[in-house]
């Protein structure tokens, strides 16, 4: 009887504390790019990971608009309809940020590949953004079908957004 009162306690701290935060993180109806001071563009790039590749780094170029509209490039593809969304933590309070976005053209022209998808994961650090990045594609498989992966994404801020 004492396990199961304990098992529903953690359900529903669970569930208090954890799941708001989740959602009202990708809900936010508000985002204010400009306050958090992400609109504008970032340029840099990230360590490639993925040991089947003959390319090691992934230059990335952002363009973050007022309401979170994200274009640019990853690697040698054109981002399109790529969407910035704010991830809050209640555990610990701070802030991370999500940007996914459709790839056209070859990600890595030199290794002939071309993905659907990106995701990046960053936290903004002294003025800059760091984190990971990976493509559409699964774990396993050859070249036309697994996911890149990247690390140590570095990215500074270029220019603040144009008055138009």
């Amino acid at each position: 009887m004492l396990k199961e009162n304990i098992w529903c306690l953690l359900s529903i701290i669970l569930v208090v504390l954890v799941l708001p935060g989740c959602v009202a993180g990708n809900k936010d109806a508000k985002l204010n790019t400009v306050k958090m001071g992400i609109a504008g563009k970032w340029t840099g790039g990230a360590e490639i990971r993925s040991s089947w590749t003959q390319q090691k780094f992934l230059p990335i170029a952002l363009d973050i608009n007022r309401a979170g509209k994200v274009s640019g490039s990853v690697g040698d593809a054109v981002l399109q309809n790529g969407q910035f969304t704010q991830i809050r933590s209640p555990l610990i309070g701070s802030s991370e940020y999500s940007i996914i976005g459709n790839l056209s053209g070859q990600v890595l022209r030199l290794d002939h590949i071309t993905r659907g998808n990106i995701t990046l994961r960053f936290r903004k650090i002294d003025g800059e953004l760091h984190g990971i990045a990976f493509t559409s594609g699964s774990q396993f498989g050859g070249k036309d079908t697994r996911r890149i992966e990247a690390g140590d994404l570095k990215l500074k801020f270029s220019s603040s957004l144009s008055r138009k």
